[in-house]
């Protein structure tokens, strides 16, 4: 006949009986199932298995254990109840955008900084500039942009990243006389050690348009920024 588990524990431990553990109501699969509320589980059980061979005050340490990791895993389920996954990262509205829609949009982004530049709020112009810049790198006219972008840049004090991108420009729009009639004003003005470079810009730009050489042209016709306009002065008159 087989002896009963109270049997094999003895006197002294029937008192410290272990109490049956309820199995968990049935929940649909989620990923808190397969990590925390299994892993208590676990441990549960192999509390279950060693309290034969521990004494009494060690059995209950390890019931108390497995109580807290089973109200902790319940914790967690309820918790990533609340909240759903996370869906993919939308694409951003211009690149949904058809041609037609974006070449408005362009257009309109150029009128505002145009307007902002034109008001004398040349931040904003630069905004509306670097906005072109970034979100129509594949438009050509996008190179006019950054050749408004890189003037206002100069107006705005922000002196070595304008020459930088008139640099850049000088090599992409090589022939554009804007372009080298600007970087020889701005070289001359604040590069006195690149002196023949900005000579050699200004023959340039005279060879395609002489006109860089009337101030008044150019503020009337290409809407140069005050700082420029005075950049060019000083070039024209050897300042």
């Amino acid at each position: 006949m087989t002896a009963c588990r109270a049997c094999l524990m003895g006197p002294a431990r029937q008192a410290h009986s272990i109490p049956a553990l309820q199995p968990p109501p049935a929940r649909p699969a989620a990923w808190w199932q397969s990590s925390s509320l299994s892993r208590a589980t676990g441990i549960c059980l192999a509390g279950l298995v060693v309290t034969a061979q521990l004494p009494p005050p060690a059995v209950a340490s390890v019931l108390h254990a497995s109580e807290v990791l089973q109200q902790r895993a319940q914790a967690l389920e309820e918790l990533a109840a609340r909240y759903q996954a996370r869906s993919a990262a939308p694409q951003l509205r211009y690149q949904e955008e058809s041609v037609p829609q974006r070449l408005a949009r362009l257009q309109q982004l150029t009128a505002e900084g145009s307007a902002a530049a034109a008001a004398g709020n040349y931040a904003a112009a630069l905004a509306a500039y670097d906005s072109v810049v970034k979100q129509f790198p594949d438009f050509a006219t996008t190179e006019y942009a950054r050749l408004s972008r890189a003037l206002l840049l100069y107006q705005l004090g922000r002196t070595s990243d304008a020459i930088l991108q008139l640099e850049d420009l000088e090599v992409a729009l090589r022939g554009y006389s804007e372009v080298h009639a600007a970087l020889a004003a701005v070289l001359y003005t604040e590069r006195p050690a690149l002196l023949d470079q900005a000579e050699t810009q200004w023959e340039i730009a005279m060879e395609f348009n002489p006109k860089f050489s009337d101030p008044s042209w150019v503020a009337a016709n290409k809407h140069w920024p005050p700082r420029l306009m005075t950049a060019l002065d000083r070039f024209l008159n050897l300042k």
